[in-house]
């Protein structure tokens, strides 16, 4: 079996998949925006009937199908750690250090978790961020998921250690 030897890559990970994340709820709210804003300036144009139609029913399943992609992403994400957890090799008397770094990877993922939160409650943008239900609360929420997660982590990786 492949095992890594960067022990410390599991934090990394934790930040990456945050950093990931928030970056693309923002596209998507960003996008949902300009979408929004086409649309509305489409609706005034000359073209078909059901071509604003078709424009018009694009722009109303937006939210909801980039809100599950969303979703589905982050689930993905923090499926394919614990799976990378399970190629580490770790020593349990290193569990103490891992634990101090965590707590303090905590502090950045807590300011993306506010500064997405600020931008999601802008009120250029608040009137359409609030249909991305599961957006808004896995962001907001961002580093409760993530303690528990690494939480979760932490004991794989280390009660692996017992079969060894």
């Amino acid at each position: 079996m492949i095992r890594k030897k960067n022990k410390k890559g599991f934090l990394l990970d934790l930040i990456f998949i945050v950093i990931v994340m928030f970056i693309i709820g923002l596209v998507i709210f960003f996008c949902g925006k300009i979408l929004t804003d086409s649309n509305t300036s489409f609706q005034q144009t000359l073209y078909s009937n059901q071509s604003k139609q078709e424009m018009q029913d694009n722009t109303d399943r937006y939210n909801n199908v980039f809100d599950n992609v969303f979703l589905t992403i982050s689930i993905l994400l923090l499926i394919t750690i614990i799976i990378n957890i399970t190629l580490l090799q770790a020593n349990p008397a290193l569990i103490i250090f891992l634990f101090i770094i965590f707590c303090f990877s905590l502090i950045p993922i807590a300011i993306m978790g506010n500064a997405f939160n600020d931008i999601s409650t802008d009120t250029n943008i608040n009137s359409f961020s609030t249909g991305f239900t599961f957006t808004n609360w896995i962001m907001s929420h961002i580093v409760l998921i993530i303690l528990g997660f690494g939480t979760i982590t932490t004991i794989v990786l280390f009660a692996k250690f017992q079969g060894d």
